[in-house]
């Protein structure tokens, strides 16, 4: 499957072998700044790829807010009304919306809801999910679990820039700067440099994903389809990248170049799939690094010979690298194996091609054809064409003849006639038995184009005919309520407050909360604390439960019926606990049936029945990987960590300070908390909150209470989403 984030990406697409592409359109899709198609543009798209047998999807993957519903809707029953083939969905709480409104459209949950688990899988088809975009971090052992599970159609990411912190879950750009990456319209703070105990780089930026080694065991764990990322790429990446898994799965030779030499970060990565705390970042150059080409040979004032083995190309772009760190780059402005550039470039630097002219040129140029058979007869003055590719077949007729007074047309000329067969056609073979016949050269051309148009028709209307998938047997507005059943709702009091914390004191918050939610450093020691807190604590739940975490979470849910739900899997892994959706759930919506804490996005004045998150260092990234082994080089210190012990400060190019908190399950996991909190508990009464949230994950017990006693006011803080409206 390939992205298009425009008509021109779409074609590309197309034209190099997709099976599928997805698209947004101009609101709702979680890539806005794309260009992305308006009404007659997504008609005209979803027209030209249902011609060569490509589905088309369309992504309504990001939060979206009550009032923004009717427009959604009305979007998608147009794009279904022009052949839309699927919708790809974020947002739990329009999902009934959705359903109730089109109820046989083909659904698939969006890697935004962070399904990575066996769990998750079992909720998703409940909500009526016909595919699941898994979510990068997905493990092979548990797509294997999965797949035994359920018989949901699965889609996993191949290709492309890799999200560092959990799918869903990023809500840095957010907080930092008002516009949510759940909105489409991520700034991407997580490629900008930071400092840690003593090293600099860009200690949060993901190399790119290649999984192009691992798809035949994709393939037999059941995978259907593999997704390349890159709806804000140029065509000829997506063009491409489309051409080289093509050739791939069809078993053919693919020059893994082409891909480098479109883009790359980092020389690429496998994510998460073989080793779920794999070291993904790559700290050193940021953006694409390009393909070796060579090495400088020479330097003479800002002109570099170099050492290569194919002469560069006008237009084409150049980095230069020594050891880990660019020094310069050119823009090539003649062929050959010299280049003006600039920066501090030695001879023995290493050459990367960042943009390949040629490459390029041959992507664009590729057309798929549909090869048709025609063959032409005659009637009296009647010609009759018979056009037919694969199952589609027409038969056209004119009354265009007449008998030949001099020469009739040839059968040479009918050829070359037909021979001409627009874009989406080539003429595969012919056959004619017209003889002794003149007909007038535009009569003759118009009456092709006739043939042509109709036989386009007939292959679209066969499309539509033998649509086929697996439609939705969850046809009620109730999906999500049917998906809950088994878990109990908390009776919780109209001024209800939940103190969340991560220390083993928790039971020292009993006195000012009504609950007190514990969110363990490590969960394997944690029912301890559960049983000290007794019924009036709450577990939270880490937003990532892999396959070899589970029994250990498992335990932690023997010491206590109450929990505190944040990924779509603990629905079904809570069967029989009373629960409430945790702020990484994403509710954006008051009216969401089910007791819920609001997001942090939420950016309304009524808050209703629902909590809010009215104190606390956010945590704006969970990650998979350890970021104390990026400043190991990538090295896991085991038993020697002290990340445990000791969290690490991330310090951005501003000053500012973010903490990363570490915890445990099986595996290793850490948070990324915001550098100051959300403070709103000044503004209750203002807001009309009477549910209070307050998160004191990361602060010590002493600061903790010192906090809620008064005796210790912060005087740095952010006011969230009170003034400004949600991006």
């Amino acid at each position: 499957m390939a992205p298009a984030g425009n008509y021109e990406s779409l074609r590309a697409a197309v034209n190099n072998g997709a099976d599928a592409v997805y698209l947004g359109a101009r609101n709702f899709g979680a890539r806005s700044k794309a260009g992305n198609f308006d009404r007659d543009e997504l008609k005209q798209a979803v027209r030209y790829a249902h011609l060569y047998g490509v589905k088309v999807y369309l992504t309504l993957n990001t939060l979206l807010k009550p009032s923004e519903y009717t427009d959604a809707t009305e979007l998608a029953k147009y794009a279904e009304s022009v052949g839309i083939d699927a919708f790809i969905v974020q947002d739990l709480a329009f999902l009934p919306t959705l359903r109730s409104t089109m109820q046989n459209a083909e659904i698939h949950l969006s890697t935004q809801c962070g399904i990575h688990n066996a769990t998750g899988a079992v909720t998703a088809k409940k909500l009526g999910a016909t595919r699941i975009v898994l979510s990068r971090e997905t493990t092979l052992a548990d797509i294997k679990k999965i797949r035994e599970t359920v018989d949901t159609e699965l889609e996993y990411f191949v290709q492309g820039a890799l999200c560092v912190g959990f799918s869903g879950n990023c809500y840095l750009s957010s907080l930092g700067a008002g516009l949510s990456g759940n909105r489409g319209k991520c700034l991407q703070f997580c490629r900008k440099k930071y400092s840690c105990s003593g090293k600099t780089g860009y200690l949060l930026s993901a190399k790119d994903l290649d999984l192009t080694e691992k798809l035949g065991e994709l393939i037999k764990l059941g995978v259907s389809s593999f997704k390349i990322e890159g709806r804000m790429r140029k065509p000829e990446y997506v063009g491409g990248a489309t051409a080289y898994y093509r050739a791939i799965i069809d078993g053919l030779d693919a020059d893994k170049s082409v891909l480098k030499r479109l883009f790359n970060r980092g020389d690429y990565c496998a994510a998460y799939l073989n080793n779920p705390t794999e070291n993904v970042i790559y700290p050193y150059i940021q953006g694409h690094k390009g393909f070796g080409i060579g090495k400088v040979a020479s330097v003479k004032g800002n002109l570099a010979k170099l050492s290569l083995k194919k002469p560069l190309k006008k237009g084409d772009g150049i980095k230069f690298i020594r050891g880990d760190k660019e020094v310069g780059n050119a823009l090539v402005s003649a062929d050959g194996f010299a280049t003006t550039f600039v920066g501090n470039v030695t001879p023995g630097d290493g050459a990367y091609l960042t943009a390949d002219t040629q490459l390029e040129s041959d992507i664009k140029s590729v057309k798929r054809k549909l090869p048709v058979s025609v063959s032409l007869s005659a009637v009296d003055n009647y010609i009759i064409a018979t056009a037919e590719y694969g199952n589609a077949s027409v038969t056209v007729s004119e009354e265009i003849l007449e008998p030949a007074l001099n020469a009739p047309i040839t059968i040479e000329k009918y050829e070359s006639c037909f021979s001409k067969a627009g874009e989406a056609f080539k003429l595969d073979t012919f056959d004619c038995s017209v003889n002794d016949k003149f007909v007038a050269v535009s009569a003759l051309n118009e009456f092709r184009r006739k043939t042509y148009a109709a036989l386009e028709t007939e292959i679209l209307r066969l499309y539509d005919e033998n649509k086929s998938g697996t439609h939705s047997t969850m046809q009620n507005s109730n999906t999500l309520k049917t998906a809950m059943y088994g878990i109990r709702d908390f009776g919780f009091s109209d001024s209800a407050t939940i103190i969340q914390t991560d220390s083993d004191s928790a039971e020292k918050f009993l006195s000012h909360a009504d609950y007190v939610a514990y969110f363990p450093k490590d969960y394997s020691v944690a029912s301890e604390v559960l049983r000290k807190l007794g019924n009036r604590g709450i577990l939270v739940l880490p937003v990532m439960i892999r396959d070899n975490d589970e029994e250990i979470v498992k335990n932690c849910l023997t010491a206590t019926d109450n929990v505190m739900i944040n990924n779509i899997g603990h629905i079904e892994l809570c069967k029989g606990k009373t629960a409430l959706f945790g702020p990484f759930m994403n509710v954006i919506n008051p009216d969401f049936p089910f007791n819920a804490v609001l997001s942090p996005e939420y950016d309304g004045k009524n808050y209703g029945d629902k909590f809010a998150y009215v104190f606390g260092r956010f945590a704006v990234m969970t990650f998979a990987h350890c970021p104390n082994k990026t400043l190991n080089g990538g090295i896991c210190l085991g038993s020697n960590c002290d990340f445990a012990k000791k969290n690490l400060t991330f310090t951005d190019e501003n000053g500012n300070d973010f903490l990363v908190r570490h915890y445990q399950e099986k595996y290793c996991y850490a948070q990324l908390l915001n550098c100051v909190p959300i403070n709103l508990s000044d503004k209750t009464e203002e807001l009309g909150i009477k549910r209070r949230f307050i998160d004191f994950t990361g602060y010590g017990t002493k600061e903790a209470l010192a906090i809620l006693n008064g005796e210790n006011p912060v005087s740095a803080f952010t006011r969230g989403y009170y003034r400004r409206k949600l991006s």
